[in-house]
């Protein structure tokens, strides 16, 4: 994904010797890789979690373990972390549950024409 600018002015792939892109993370011998880890211009991680067709929820518990992953094993106490949905359609029932968790998660949706808002941080 090379429009991170889209979700966010600033917003920059995480530079480490593993550059963002399908950042793997493991818990208990269980695997898995975050899509893009990216930095937003305050130094704020952001784990963008994408799906090429309709969003459902199951994509948001993906990204809450994710989000659970770098909270306690990369940022420090005084970082904070975001999450990011970027996906083809976004469905009702993914509105839903992204409303009912009280944290930072955006929705993004990717089309040929571009990436448009569907709920801000």
């Amino acid at each position: 994904m090379g429009h991170l600018e889209e979700i966010e002015p600033g917003l920059d792939v995480y530079a480490d010797r593993r550059h963002g892109r399908e950042y793997p993370c493991e818990v208990r011998k269980k695997r898995g890789s975050i899509d893009i880890l990216a930095v937003d211009a305050k130094g704020g991680l952001v784990v963008i979690e994408c799906k090429r067709g309709r969003g459902l929820p199951t994509a948001l518990g993906q990204l809450l373990g994710y989000l659970g992953w770098v909270g306690e094993y990369l940022c420090s106490s005084r970082e904070t972390v975001r999450g990011a949905l970027v996906v083809g359609r976004a469905t009702p029932m993914l509105m839903c549950a992204v409303r009912a968790v009280p944290l930072a998660i955006g929705v993004w949706e990717c089309t040929p024409e571009g990436i448009r808002e569907v709920r801000g941080w």
